[in-house]
């Protein structure tokens, strides 16, 4: 057992290793705990966030977004999130952890997969594959409501 001497409180403090370790085991797991604590702060993306993410220019894929729900068809209904994340191959769990760089490979490939497949659809003048077609719809339903 050691003795230290504290100078501001005038009196020795006995410390042994047990003592010593208790402390620093009590004082790393408390800076663990709030380590844990700030990190439920950090709000998590939503998934039309993440998929929205990858457009470079969205209000013009809101434009075409609002065109393309002008027009008749069954997009209104349809579930967009499902169907662009199947065309991706990704779930609601693995969305979360996909980075945005993987997701915009995925996109270029699932683009250049539609036109190859002649999944392509016309509007406003634009020649869209299916996969970019349905974010642009998204886009418009998610941020004009």
């Amino acid at each position: 057992m050691k003795l230290i001497k504290n100078k501001k409180i005038g009196h020795s403090l006995k410390i042994n290793r047990r003592v010593f370790l208790y402390t620093s085991i009590s004082l790393a797991l408390s800076g663990s705990v709030a380590l844990l604590d700030s990190s439920r702060t950090v709000p998590l993306i939503s998934t039309e966030e993440k998929l929205l993410s990858i457009l470079n220019d969205k209000s013009s894929a809101i434009i075409i977004g609002k065109a393309i729900l002008n027009k008749p068809n069954n997009l209104e209904e349809t579930n967009l999130i499902n169907l662009i994340l199947d065309l991706f191959d990704l779930s609601y769990a693995s969305i979360n952890t996909i980075s945005k760089s993987d997701l915009a490979t995925r996109f270029c490939f699932q683009v250049q997969n539609d036109f190859d497949k002649d999944n392509i659809v016309s509007v406003l003048g634009w020649r869209l594959g299916l996969t970019e077609t349905l974010l642009c719809v998204l886009a418009a339903k998610t941020y004009e409501g």
